[in-house]
């Protein structure tokens, strides 16, 4: 059950994603170079001495390209043995939604891609929800 959300924001698109699924925030500019663009899936950096790859999730989304600003954000995750971070533009707000989510979620079909599981609902906000799981078999069925 989905308790609590981050909300984010991609090229002035707003988004959630489960905070469960990626529950720790990192400043951008703390962990990657000056003017830093993330051309591929294939990049990865050091976070307390673990390696951690860095998902292109505006490529992904389809969403134009996420540069480095002061309100970058890495939404880093653990799949198995392996982290993950995801690179956007800045985070909005952790929303706890006290097991509301069904009153707040809107199934959406025929999106663009798989990795949108529908949008939820924030004080008058329709956010595209994202899938991490849908997100992580991309990564891995392209890298194979």
């Amino acid at each position: 059950m989905i308790q609590d959300i981050i909300s984010f924001s991609m090229s002035n698109n707003s988004y959630a994603v489960e905070l469960q699924k990626a529950p720790i925030i990192l400043s951008a500019t703390d962990y990657l170079p000056t003017n830093f663009q993330l051309q591929n899936s294939h990049y990865y950096f050091k976070f307390s001495n673990i390696k951690v790859e860095l998902i292109n999730l505006a490529k992904i989304l389809r969403d134009g390209n996420t540069n480095i600003t002061e309100s970058s954000k890495i939404l880093v995750g653990e799949k198995g043995d392996e982290l993950f971070g995801m690179l956007v533009d800045s985070v909005i707000e952790i929303v706890n939604l006290n097991g509301e989510l069904d009153n707040n979620f809107f199934e959406e079909l025929n999106e663009s891609s798989n990795v949108i599981a529908g949008r939820v609902e924030i004080s008058g906000e329709k956010l595209k929800m994202i899938d991490i799981e849908e997100i992580l078999k991309f990564i891995k069925n392209r890298n194979n």
